[in-house]
């Protein structure tokens, strides 16, 4: 039984059309490479979110600070400023 070369070009050209036509098939191994990697991704966002939101409260949180200092500086500049009293010689009196 031969084949003439027409015929096996034929078939081979159909068999080189149908793999051509599916999408390449990934070993199991690297699919379970890939979603490994992907798992480890996940995870360094999810500690990357956690660290900013930290951040974010830290800030939040120095910045109430710096605005209550600031408030008790101010009340106190205003209590000093009507307390201070100058002398008969200019120095200052009043707290002092």
């Amino acid at each position: 039984m031969t084949e003439s070369r027409e015929s096996v070009e034929r078939r081979l050209s159909a068999v080189e059309r149908a793999l051509a036509d599916d999408e390449p098939i990934e070993p199991p191994e690297r699919i379970e490479e890939l979603e490994a990697r992907i798992a480890e991704l996940e995870a360094a966002v999810q500690a990357l979110r956690g660290y900013v939101g930290s951040v974010r409260a830290v800030n939040d949180d120095v910045s109430q600070q710096a605005e209550l200092a600031l408030r008790k500086a101010n009340a106190l500049e205003r209590h000093v400023d009507a307390t201070e009293t100058c002398d008969d010689e200019g120095r200052l009196g009043g707290l002092l």
